[in-house]
């Protein structure tokens, strides 16, 4: 691809698709009116089964910038690694096909990086909810220019810049050996996020929203299929690294995998499959649990700034998994929306 002459960067922007017909135009447009033009959008269709596929096509017959690959079926993870790849851009960003995005994302986060000689930057998002309900998903007025060590600390904090791909321009240096992990059908961007993290000289975070995240039932976080382990394998993969470069946020990185070690059981407890026909693995993964909470909570608890309700959750699983669940299974069946 040839990229205009704009004096631009050119920012490749990769976009897995499959089935998603329904949300793809907004995605696409919300992609190709960005004030910043010299985009190289990758549409990346996975064996789309809807007309997600002949849709994509459209857009590339309208727009030059707009680049398709069709591929068999394979995951978000293979779609996304295949539009890595074809990338031809100085700097790379993901969305996702459901979601759009504030037509100043991508410049007002270049310009942060420029201004601040950053390899990476990030922003926030909102999500939004069936009926329109946009829900902040970060605290606000946080500006922050970052080392890799101080991003291990803000990343395994809630409020702040997520694991996900889709907030973040990437310089694409900082993918040279870095892909997703495939194999995995849920929680995938963990472990490149952290990698990525890890290659960068300096991060630059605005917390102004500029992303938002539609929530929708179909959506793979929200499914009940068999519980990913994904983010618990990835934040253990997280704390080695810290012991090695970075041992002054160990505890940010344990408090991060105990979180992420929570997340996993409660989607196991929520679709049943702690009593299913797994239910001896998930009780082994339960001792190790509360194995690990016990070893680290007082030093957790003594250096991070833990929520009233986490540091509830981490004791009643530590000392009583049995009231947790009850009282977990509870409180999904009362509460609507998405907890931190």
């Amino acid at each position: 691809m040839t990229a205009p002459m704009t004096g631009e960067p050119l920012i490749s922007v990769i976009v897995p698709v499959y089935n998603v017909e329904r949300y793809l135009s907004a995605c696409v447009e919300s992609i190709l009116a960005q004030t910043h033009h010299n985009i190289e959008l990758v549409l990346v269709d996975d064996g789309s089964k809807d007309s997600s596929g002949d849709m994509c096509d459209e857009f590339a017959a309208k727009d030059e910038r707009v680049q398709v690959i069709h591929q068999k079926n394979a995951g978000q993870a293979a779609a996304r690694n295949a539009g890595i790849d074809y990338a031809h851009g100085e700097y790379i960003g993901f969305v996702d096909s459901d979601d759009w995005l504030e037509p100043d994302m991508y410049a007002s986060m270049l310009r942060n990086m420029l201004e601040h000689d950053a390899d990476l930057g990030l922003t926030a998002s909102q999500y939004v909810y069936p009926g329109n309900k946009v829900v902040p998903h970060c605290i606000e007025n946080q500006f922050l220019v970052m080392s890799p060590e101080e991003a291990f600390r803000y990343v395994n904090l809630a409020g702040y810049f997520t694991v996900a791909p889709w907030d973040k321009l990437i310089a694409k240096n900082l993918l040279d050996g870095v892909r997703f992990p495939t194999g995995y059908f849920q929680g995938e961007d963990y472990l490149f996020t952290y990698k990525v993290l890890a290659n960068a000289s300096r991060i630059v975070y605005d917390s102004t929203p500029k992303y938002f995240y539609r929530q929708t039932e179909s959506s793979v976080s929200n499914t009940s299929r068999e519980v990913s382990v994904a983010a618990s394998d990835a934040t253990a993969w997280m704390l080695d690294l810290l012991r090695e470069r970075y041992p002054e946020v160990l505890p940010y990185g344990r408090f991060g995998h105990i979180k992420a070690m929570l997340g996993v059981y409660d989607q196991a407890v929520r679709s049943g499959q702690y009593d299913g026909p797994k239910a001896a693995w998930w009780r082994r993964y339960e001792k190790t649990m509360r194995e690990f909470i016990a070893a680290h909570e007082r030093d957790v608890l003594a250096q991070v700034d833990v929520p009233r309700a986490r540091r509830i959750q981490m004791g009643l699983v530590r000392y009583c998994p049995m009231a947790y669940r009850f009282a977990f299974a509870l409180y999904k069946k009362l509460k609507t929306g998405r907890a931190d």
